[in-house]
């Protein structure tokens, strides 16, 4: 009798248990994409969201995460075959592909399962954002779109019309930035007819002699400048190229765009060991850059802490997994792909619908939360539309955050600008106002009259000589 009791009480527990069957897809081998979307940099964050989910009852009918993983180093046939052996043994969503060209592939397969998945890759391209080719597609990252228009809406606010774009890549082909964002960045400006990309160079090496010849080509064609560069050294050369050429005046602004959620993290100084003395040549010409850069994460120690800690625990079992640097590394973002998930669920639930197909459920995304990686507004596309900071340097060359913009993937409008200081203060390091799109005196100092001296240059001289040349001579026949 007893027997059957206790049989009975794990039956009906069992009953009352519901497991969330979680997919995982991340790097492992490839060093390349390790820092950025690495296991062992990233994947207890989805234990960390599951505790803020279990703390908030965003989810009171699930009590268990079934979380499992497939390191495929965003190898696109590897992660399309664990994303199909996840759907067919019943797991519930994927987080991931972790890489842009990876999640294209993976997105058509959800699309054919009617399946959802979540993208958490670095800036991912903007083709993603095609609903109708990838409608189970959620994202808690921005596509690289997202920065394009915010570039093009500064360019409208300030007048700014000729613009030179000069770029370096430097990270895996799997997870590009630069060359994303500067695509759609020449797309943009080719349909719009008020604004011209005089210049634009991709360049292969950063030394100091490279960035000078392309400086200098730069400078007959323009004043405004977008660079994107992916590494600090390119950074500091770039500063001190600059200012070594006479190009750090208050003629020229340097729009630099960045992912790493920094601002300028005062990448002028040499952290080398042997220092080569020109941190003040850099800091001429950082104090005319523009940063523009995603939101910081919200309480990113007790966070990082956080996932250090789970990850010493099941199902991670890592004893050595304390390399996680959220300058670099999707962490932030990994954990709100579990909780923009979780809230679809949590809303369709609401609504009283469940086992909605991918294509259902992802229109319960919409809407915004405060995550972990900063605000989180999920838009029309199941996106993520990001909050940009645009960052300079103050008086005393402390970053400072003098703009905000929070993109919006269908408004164009400049009034999503907003100026969080007065204009001395944004235009401080530009002598007081924005740098015109061209020089009063054009590129080549054509647009100005030349002064009359400068007309007459040989009237002038021999007008000026010839009365000393009478003087002297009549001095020497007096003399004599």
């Amino acid at each position: 009798m007893w027997n059957l009791i206790i049989l009975f009480a794990h039956v009906f527990s069992a009953a009352l248990t519901k497991v969330l069957n979680v997919g995982l897809l991340c790097a492992d081998k490839d060093t390349t994409l390790t820092r950025f979307i690495g296991w062992k940099q990233t994947a207890g964050a989805v234990g960390v969201a599951w505790d803020k989910i279990q703390n908030d009852r965003i989810l009171p009918d699930y009590d268990t995460l079934n979380l499992t993983w497939a390191m495929g180093d965003c190898i696109e046939s590897a992660d399309a075959g664990a994303v199909i052996d996840w759907i067919e043994s019943g797991t519930d969503v994927v987080l991931g592909p972790a890489c842009s060209a990876s999640a294209i592939i993976s997105g058509t397969v959800a699309k054919y399962y009617d399946f959802p998945i979540v993208i958490w890759a670095p800036t991912f391209s903007s083709a993603l954002l095609n609903v109708a080719e990838y409608p189970t597609i959620m994202a808690s990252t921005w596509s690289s779109i997202n920065q394009a228009q915010t570039l093009m809406r500064l360019f409208e606010r300030y007048q700014w019309k000729e613009v030179a774009v000069v770029y370096y890549s430097s990270r895996s082909d799997l997870i590009p930035r630069c060359s994303l964002v500067i695509k759609d960045l020449e797309n943009l400006m080719n349909n719009n007819a008020n604004t011209t990309m005089t210049y634009r160079r991709q360049l292969q090496n950063i030394t100091n002699s490279t960035f000078k010849t392309v400086l200098r080509a730069l400078k007959d064609v323009s004043r405004i400048t977008v660079v994107c560069l992916e590494s600090d050294e390119a950074r500091r050369n770039l500063f001190i190229a600059i200012a070594e050429e006479g190009m750090d005046t208050d003629d020229y602004m340097w729009l630099i765009i960045e992912s790493r959620k920094l601002g300028f993290n005062q990448v002028w100084k040499d952290k080398s060991a042997s220092p080569d003395g020109k941190d003040a040549v850099a800091l001429r010409a950082a104090r005319k850059f523009f940063v523009i850069d995603a939101q910081p994460l919200n309480a990113s120690d007790q966070f990082i802490a956080d996932i250090k800690a789970k990850m010493r625990q099941p199902p991670y079992n890592c004893p050595d997994c304390d390399s996680i640097d959220p300058a670099t590394s999707q962490v932030g973002e990994l954990a709100d792909a579990m909780m923009v998930y979780a809230l679809a669920l949590n809303r369709s639930i609401a609504a009283g619908l469940r086992n909605l197909t991918g294509t259902e459920l992802v229109h319960y995304s919409k809407g915004s939360f405060e995550g972990f990686s900063g605000t989180v507004i999920i838009n029309n596309n199941f996106t993520r539309d990001p909050v940009f900071l645009v960052y300079g340097l103050d008086p005393s060359d402390q970053p400072i955050v003098l703009m905000r913009i929070v993109e919006q993937l269908d408004n164009s409008s400049i009034g999503l600008i907003q100026e969080i200081q007065s204009q001395s203060v944004i235009w401080g390091n530009h002598g007081g106002s924005p740098p015109l799109n061209r020089p009063k005196c054009d590129f080549d100092g054509s647009a100005c009259p030349l002064s009359f001296v400068e007309q007459y240059l040989a009237i002038t001289l021999v007008a000026a000589i010839v009365p000393v040349l009478i003087i002297v001579a009549a001095v020497f026949f007096i003399m004599r």
